[in-house]
């Protein structure tokens, strides 16, 4: 039986929603096309109702003429000689065919074509099947079942390309390389077919997006590496093991997630990597029997472990695990002599108080050793350099860490009673003269250098500046007044929001309020930090330019 859709044509061709059968013969009584709605026997034919008493008639073989009352016989075509010939065969049903909705025997010309004296032609243009773009429900479904395949089978399935991955560690190489100068981004592209190292590189990526997220100008950075999900990805395939990449793995989730403000989560990846570190006996130097390379390598991640956990404990009130219990790395032995220079002196800043000091944070005894004890810190912190020749980046980060770390030391001695004049870094004066070195030493440094730092860059300098406002209240020293605006100017122009308590609020304001030379704050009295009159030179405005 012939009366089916042909396929390709019922796909292709409509007129204004309607089916159009064929025009009837002579003999059909009506002349002309018959337009309706049809309907489906079971056998998949196309029928229409002026036609149901036709079709229901016995008839003789052959194609049957819908819409007409008169069988067909298909006749065998003949060429100039009258002898039958074989039809050259087309690949697709012909337009009059693809019309009507019926099937095409696809000879040229077609037996239907020839019967009613129509022009064989094939001449319609072929059209997309498809949407012309994936939705991203589509998107979404058919990355999940690959990763739901791939669980299935235990096979590792990169859901993220390398060319989405490129842009982000391009990022960290060229900017942050020598505040967490702990990969080498040629050798982990190299390995990137790895699940590890894939993993790795994941965690990474939503390192840089989280960081530069914090930047108000988003154009230093490539815009399509916001949308992707890399720490989901990184979670989804890493392992937790004892080597060297699943701890920066972790590590990398740590930071991603704390800038994602995921607290808690973000801290158990940070012991979680600890942890592996100490498995792999990174906090003991009689473990270091690998070659130069890997023990610099090794060296480099424990301290970078070291530096954050003291950071994290600091902010969260936690208790300390590590100690800098092994060599500094060797300034020998990196290729980038500059940028450790400069990482050597940050974990100089977390590593003078060792971890007795930062127990002693919380309880503190107002004696002699106490005493000698913070001095001592407040000496070797004093002593921290930059070479000139630091990336802006490196340069703001040390020089934050550093006078943050001083100003925590100060404020543990003022919360237990310790401030006595007896030696300058124990007076009122000192949180002044910690605003004063901080803001002469960073005029020179561009907006960007700080924030390419993260939202920890707030947190610091909210410290500096509520013991600089403490000193302030106390001393009523005029001085202290450019440097409470300098810093606060510098906080309202980072893209995080700022938030002081309501008692800290109406300090500074009483403080401001009795000098004659006040500073400007405009909006409601509601604990924010609102905006500052803009005061020239306070904070370098050039763009920030690759490191070379």
């Amino acid at each position: 039986m012939d009366n089916y859709y042909n396929y390709s044509g019922a796909a292709e061709h409509a007129v204004s929603g309607e089916f159009i059968t064929g025009t009837t013969s002579s003999n059909s009584g009506s002349g002309s096309a018959i337009r309706s709605q049809p309907s489906f026997t079971p056998e998949g034919y196309e029928i229409y109702p002026a036609q149901m008493s036709v079709i229901a008639d016995n008839s003789p073989s052959g194609y049957m003429n819908v819409g007409s009352s008169r069988p067909v016989v298909e006749q065998p075509q003949t060429g100039l000689t009258g002898s039958a010939e074989p039809a050259r065969k087309s690949k697709r049903a012909c337009d009059s065919c693809s019309i009507r909705k019926v099937k095409c025997d696809l000879k040229v010309p077609c037996s239907r074509c020839v019967t009613h004296g129509l022009e064989c032609t094939n001449s319609r243009v072929k059209r997309k099947c498809g949407p012309k773009r994936i939705h991203d429900k589509t998107r979404d479904a058919i990355k999940k079942l690959a990763i739901t395949s791939a669980l299935e089978n235990n096979q590792f399935v990169p859901i993220i390309s390398l060319e989405s991955l490129l842009p982000c560690l391009n990022v960290y190489q060229v900017w942050y390389y020598g505040i967490w100068p702990v990969i080498s981004v040629a050798e982990l592209i190299s390995r990137a077919v790895e699940p590890s190292a894939y993993a790795l590189s994941c965690a990474v990526c939503a390192t840089i997006t989280s960081q530069v997220r914090f930047m108000t100008n988003q154009t230093l950075i490539p815009q399509d590496i916001l949308d992707i999900d890399f720490a989901s990805e990184a979670i989804r395939v890493r392992k937790t093991e004892p080597t060297l990449e699943c701890v920066l793995t972790a590590f990398f989730l740590h930071i991603a997630l704390a800038n994602a403000e995921a607290g808690p989560t973000a801290i158990c990846y940070l012991r979680e990597a600890i942890t592996l570190a100490q498995i792999m006996g990174l906090d003991r130097a009689d473990t270091y029997s690998s070659s130069p390379a890997e023990t610099h390598r090794m060296r480099k991640i424990y301290y970078l472990l070291v530096v954050t956990e003291r950071f994290v404990c600091l902010e969260s009130s936690l208790p300390v695990i590590l100690e800098p219990s092994v060599p500094f790395p060797s300034l020998g032995d990196e290729e980038y002599s500059i940028l450790i220079g400069g990482f050597r002196e940050l974990v100089k800043i977390f590593a003078i108080p060792n971890k007795s000091i930062f127990d002693q944070f919380k309880a503190i005894k107002y004696d002699a050793h106490s005493l000698r004890l913070v001095s001592a810190v407040q000496n070797q912190l004093q002593q921290i350099t930059i070479l000139d020749a630091a990336p802006d980046i490196q340069k703001a980060n040390i020089l934050l860490s550093k006078y943050w770390m001083m100003t925590l030391t100060w404020d543990v001695a003022n919360a237990n009673n310790m401030i006595n004049n007896t030696e300058f870094c124990l007076s009122n004066e000192f949180p002044i003269t910690i605003a004063k070195e901080f803001c002469e030493k960073t005029v020179g440094l561009p907006l960007v250098s700080f924030e390419f730092n993260g939202p920890g860059v707030c947190f610091k300098l909210e410290v500096i500046a509520k013991a600089l406002m403490k000193a302030v209240d106390i001393t009523r020293d005029p001085s202290g007044y450019t440097y409470i605006r300098r810093i606060f100017e510098l906080l309202t122009l980072l893209k995080k929001e700022v938030r002081l308590s309501v008692n800290q609020f109406q300090m500074l304001e009483t403080t401001i309020g009795s000098m004659e030379s006040m500073l400007s704050f405009r909006g409601d009295k509601v604990g924010y930090i609102s905006d500052v009159e803009a005061f020239d030179g306070v904070i370098g405005s050039n763009v920030y330019e690759s490191v070379s």
